[in-house]
């Protein structure tokens, strides 16, 4: 049995993208996941680079700026490896909150755009947002094309140590590998790991005219996807591992939406989809070694997409040996709860 340098647990966007990371560090590199890659947290998720949401904990704020500034050189290299475009669908957000006061500039956005933003606190932010799809599909692109087995449909049941390395007893057989990186969102995985998940019911229209904003406040967030679709979210549930789509819940979204942008309530219902974002007790990921030679990346609730060049940025220079940065103390994989 061949065993590799870095075996990589879950094929969700941070999965890939630590593959990709430690592959350019010339390691051999496999990805296994229980399902489809990139078709859990990172499929449903909006796709907001919210650095400067209120709403994260304030403890979040150094590593997503770390994440932004990473960002660009981040999404050209996915691009040139995948030979796909990943394209950022809005570069603004007009963020709502219940105190403070609100900009000149974004009033003038508010009344612009026809919102009824009456009772918010509005602010205009510089912030990103893409379709976390197509990250989804250049990345696996980009490990396909740069060596990277992807095992799909391929549950890890087990992790044992090994020698000097690790065995994952796997539903395809086992893998050999001198490193283990667990990538597996919402799911403890081998580990039990303090992660859990956070279901989030979202909602596709199709408007009559695009918007070209993100609008975010903490009860409703309309994110511009292209074209004249918009995605509206999300609930916030504690309901374990249950995705159902409840009609109920959807059209309180809607009509939630149509309270702040009155156009939603013409706009035509083209999907509903529940994902579940993977929490932790304190609200921050879990990043770095457990033990040596075995790393985890999980536990970013709402922010996978955001902090997805750092968390892979971060990897590569662990399991490589090189210094990180001391914020990353903060985010420990092994840290005390």
């Amino acid at each position: 049995m061949q065993r590799l340098d870095v075996a990589v647990v879950g094929a969700g966007v941070i999965g890939l993208a630590v593959a990709l990371e430690l592959r350019g560090r010339g390691f051999s590199v496999v990805v296994a996941d229980k399902g489809e890659p990139a078709k859990e947290a990172s499929w449903a998720a909006g796709g907001m680079l919210a650095v400067d949401d209120p709403e994260n904990p304030a403890e979040l704020w150094p590593l997503s700026a770390w994440s932004r500034e990473l960002y660009p050189e981040f999404l050209a290299r996915v691009e040139d490896l995948s030979d796909l475009r990943i394209p950022l669908r809005t570069h603004r957000c007009l963020q709502g909150a219940h105190e403070g006061e609100s900009s000149l500039e974004a009033l003038q956005l508010v009344n612009e755009l026809g919102l009824k933003g009456d009772g918010y606190a509005w602010t205009l932010q510089t912030e990103g947002s893409l379709d976390p799809r197509d990250l989804g599909a250049a990345l696996r692109a980009a490990c396909d094309r740069n060596g990277i087995a992807v095992k799909t449909m391929c549950a890890v049941e087990a992790i044992t140590r090994e020698l000097d390395g690790w065995k994952l007893a796997t539903s395809q057989g086992e893998i050999a590998a001198a490193r283990v990186v667990l990538c597996t969102g919402s799911w403890s995985g081998p580990r039990q790991l303090p992660v859990f998940p956070r279901k989030g019911q979202m909602m596709a229209v199709e408007m009559e005219a695009p918007l070209d904003t993100v609008v975010r406040t903490p009860e409703i967030y309309l994110i511009p996807r292209g074209g004249n679709r918009l995605v509206i979210g999300a609930t916030i549930e504690d309901a374990g591992y249950d995705k159902t789509v409840h009609a109920a819940d959807i059209a309180a979204l809607k009509m939630r939406a149509e309270k702040l942008f009155p156009p939603v309530a013409a706009a035509r219902v083209v999907e509903t989809w529940a994902g579940l974002r993977p929490g932790s007790p304190d609200g921050l990921p879990l990043i770095g070694a457990l033990e040596e030679g075995l790393y985890a990346a999980m536990g970013h609730y709402r922010n996978g997409i955001q902090l997805v060049a750092a968390t892979a940025r971060a990897l590569g220079l662990e399991v490589a040996g090189e210094a990180l940065p001391q914020i990353m103390t903060a985010y420990a994989a092994n840290r005390t709860f």
